[in-house]
């Protein structure tokens, strides 16, 4: 029963060590791999802009679509000249966003319901001449985010070190014990 344990351990950590080389070396993201669709409204109030803890993000309300909250966030964010979006841009203010087509086929296109309120990723933003992100810096930092792929290869190496370790002590014990 404890090789099948060990069995399991040691693919689960091949699988592991794999899956972070696989994040790792995965081929970079660039603005044709992204889908999207333009939207251009006016904002029904001043952007919220949320830099600080965990779930940094900008959210914008556009009075043409007031059922659709529209977010940057994750890689979005980092490649956001987020300091500035206040200064330069505010409600009633026009903007031209561009969000992923399947969030705007599925959220946009179709009216919202009462338990659905969608948010809609942004891969773009700009407004009153001033560009705040581009898909091309959304590529850019989501290609230099790589940091998952190499924490999977420590824990998974982590795992491999570990039952290495407990094999070893197991034969030193059998040794011992039989003499």
């Amino acid at each position: 029963m404890r090789v099948i344990g060990y069995i399991i351990v040691a693919l689960f950590s091949v699988l592991l060590i794999f899956a972070g080389f696989a994040i790792l070396f995965a081929p970079p993201v660039s603005p044709n791999d992204i889908a999207v669709a333009s939207v251009t409204g006016t904002l029904a109030e001043n952007p919220d802009v949320n830099n600080y803890g965990k779930n940094r993000s900008v959210r914008l309300l556009l009075n043409e679509y007031p059922a659709n909250t529209f977010v940057i966030s994750g890689d979005a964010f980092e490649a956001t000249a987020w300091g500035m979006i206040n200064d330069y841009v505010g409600k009633g203010d026009t903007v031209h966003l561009e969000v992923a087509a399947e969030d705007y086929n599925n959220n946009i296109q179709k009216p919202p319901t009462q338990e659905r309120f969608p948010q809609v990723a942004v891969y773009a933003f700009q407004g009153r001449g001033q560009v705040f992100l581009t898909l091309t810096n959304y590529c850019k930092e989501a290609n230099s985010n790589n940091w998952i792929g190499v924490v999977i290869i420590i824990f998974g190496g982590g795992f491999a070190f570990a039952l290495y370790y407990e094999l070893r002590n197991k034969k030193k014990r059998e040794i011992v014990s039989t003499k």
